[in-house]
């Protein structure tokens, strides 16, 4: 792609490669068959008759053919590629269906369709009917939002409310809100009601499923909020951005997670209905404590909230080292990339007095003031002649996995000639080699959300 005040053509990345099945739809009309026609008895002449020919029936069309070609037809009015629908074309159809006799999205329609490879990706079929029942009763709204957020989703109502101030601000990517957004909700039905996690002194279940024979009383229940709020923007980056925006510190926990058991348990952790007690269930197999456990989520709540804690703190970083060192070979403090993981971790607003670690000395070691973090990050942008054209916008690059490779990421714009940034937030993409310091090589992706006109604000 041709870019102005660019020495050189970069390159674009769309990287979002799914694959799934889908189960039948009931949109399909029926055809009947043509009735033969029944032939007379001729009298007899005396010249030769000629029989009247059997019409044949008239075929009937091919569902999965119709299902196609009518997917790719409304795909198309969207720009949404067909490697989007990953071969999935009947149940496109059907949230097509629930998309447009909802009523309630308004300028967000274009968002919806979208979302489609994420549910491609991890609905079930026997939990089709109620995730198409809740698209079909969403709705968007605009408002004004007490607290600092640029939009919130309710479970409870299924209202997404975008906070009306952000969307007039147009320097901020408000894509990547809508779709953060859109994605705790398909979180919370995808897989069927969310459930809270209950712990007992001696275990932790899911809240409907504590077995009866135990008699133990319920000292919490949880959900698990910070896991909520990190997977809804990883998950965004992944498909949709390629950089993260928020939520730093439990999005660098995720990303350690995926570092050490992989992609395919965060994808199985972040989606399935019961993610708080998933979590939980893993830390307790690798030998952590019911109250160890319950400290980590109340603290990754006052780090993802940005409140002091009042009860015991366990960090994410001390819990990524013990997980590591039980999962991995070799030793942590010799990995690069998982310390890079943890000095994204960390940040001022998460000082040792108020959250202490028992491996503060080492932590410390790791962390970079303000003019390391900026010398850090234009060493890597020196050594790209062309990126003297853009600047990072917002947020410090960080690392993220796509398609099962991690790579440095950062939201970047362009620069005009007075050194002012212009024109839409793109991402950043480098193969970095931790350890001689160099960028084997790197890549710009402007997500095609960014082709929406935005919502009007009314």
């Amino acid at each position: 792609m041709h870019r102005n005040n660019r020495l050189i053509s970069l390159l674009l990345s769309v990287s979002i490669l799914l694959s799934s099945s889908f189960s039948g739809c009931s949109l399909i009309a029926k055809i009947t068959e043509t009735e033969k026609q029944e032939i007379p008895t001729l009298p007899p002449a005396t010249t030769r008759a000629t029989s009247t020919p059997t019409p044949s029936p008239t075929p009937t069309p091919d569902p999965d053919v119709e299902a196609k070609a009518e997917a790719l037809e409304t795909a198309g009015k969207y720009g949404i590629p067909e490697e989007s629908l990953r071969g999935k074309y009947d149940l496109f159809r059907r949230y097509s269906n629930a998309i447009d006799t909802n009523g309630r999205l308004g300028d967000y329609v274009p968002y919806m369709y979208n979302l489609f490879p994420v549910i491609a990706d991890h609905l079930k079929p026997e939990n089709e009917s109620y995730f198409l029942a809740k698209v079909n009763s969403l709705r968007i709204t605009l408002g004004v939002i007490s607290e600092k957020h640029s939009g919130e989703y309710s479970s409870s109502t299924n209202v997404v409310m975008m906070n009306r101030t952000y969307l007039t601000a147009e320097n901020i990517p408000i894509e990547s809100t809508i779709m953060h957004e859109l994605m705790h909700f398909v979180d919370s039905h995808i897989d069927g009601p969310l459930e809270k996690a209950s712990f007992t002194k001696e275990n932790v279940y899911p809240i409907h499923d504590i077995p009866a024979s135990d008699n133990s009383i319920i000292e919490h229940s949880d959900e698990a909020a910070f896991f909520m709020e990190a997977g809804a923007e990883l998950y965004t980056a992944k498909y949709f951005m390629h950089y993260t925006w928020s939520y730093r510190s439990a999005v660098q926990f995720l990303t350690g997670m995926e570092y050490i058991f992989g992609s395919d348990l965060i994808d199985e952790a972040f989606f399935c209905h019961d993610s708080a007690w998933f979590l939980a269930d893993l830390l307790q197999k690798n030998g952590f404590s019911i109250q160890e456990i319950w400290s980590f989520y109340t603290t990754m709540d006052c780090m993802t909230y940005k409140r002091l804690p009042s009860e015991e703190v366990l960090r994410p970083e001390d819990v990524l080292i013990r997980l590591y060192e039980k999962n991995m070979p070799g030793d942590y403090k010799t990995d690069k990339i998982f310390c890079h993981i943890l000095r994204c971790i960390n940040s001022k607003d998460f000082d040792f007095g108020h959250f202490p670690s028992a491996n503060e000395e080492f932590l410390s070691s790791l962390m970079f003031s303000d003019e390391e973090a900026k010398n850090w990050t234009f060493a890597i942008f020196d050594q790209i002649e062309q990126f003297k054209y853009f600047q990072i916008n917002g947020v410090p690059i960080a690392g993220i996995f796509l398609n099962g490779k991690y790579r440095l990421s950062g939201q970047i714009r362009l620069l005009d000639d007075s050194g002012e940034p212009y024109g839409p937030s793109e991402a950043a993409l480098f193969d970095y080699d931790f350890e001689t310091g160099t960028v084997n090589s790197f890549e710009l992706y402007l997500t095609p959300l960014n082709e929406i006109k935005r919502p009007e604000i009314k």
